[in-house]
């Protein structure tokens, strides 16, 4: 009896057929309305399945490796911009100066951490 009683308080019936609120007859199931056979939810297609890049194959180990080495490379990039800007400035480096001081801590992290990131997906192969 309470569960009649709460459809009817929504809007639905399992007696008469039109659709709840002038909606979609699936859309009756998602307003929580158990309507059950009387409208049944229509058959969706499936999503189609995204292809990477390499198809369906895994990656190789030098790819992986390569993959490591770029990765770690931008992350080191990145941590010598900022720890090479703070270094700078402290010792009173300006110009042209300062953005040499960056750029060669730029690339030392970037290389000195991309290399221990290839060689760690390496090990991983």
């Amino acid at each position: 009896m309470r569960r009649g009683w709460w459809n009817r308080a929504r809007g639905c019936s399992f007696t008469n057929f039109p659709e709840p609120l002038g909606l979609a007859p699936h859309s009756a199931r998602l307003l929580g309305c158990p309507l059950g056979p009387h409208f049944p939810v229509p058959h969706t297609p499936q999503m189609p399945v995204a292809v990477g890049p390499y198809g369906q194959s895994q990656p190789s180990c030098f790819d992986r490796v390569k993959m490591g080495f770029v990765m770690g490379c931008a992350v080191g990039m990145a941590a010598g911009a900022l720890f090479g800007t703070f270094s700078c400035l402290r010792i009173g480096m300006r110009g042209r100066e300062l953005m040499g001081g960056i750029g060669k801590t730029m690339m030392q992290s970037g290389g000195t951490f991309g290399t221990f990131m290839a060689i760690g997906m390496g090990i991983r192969c």
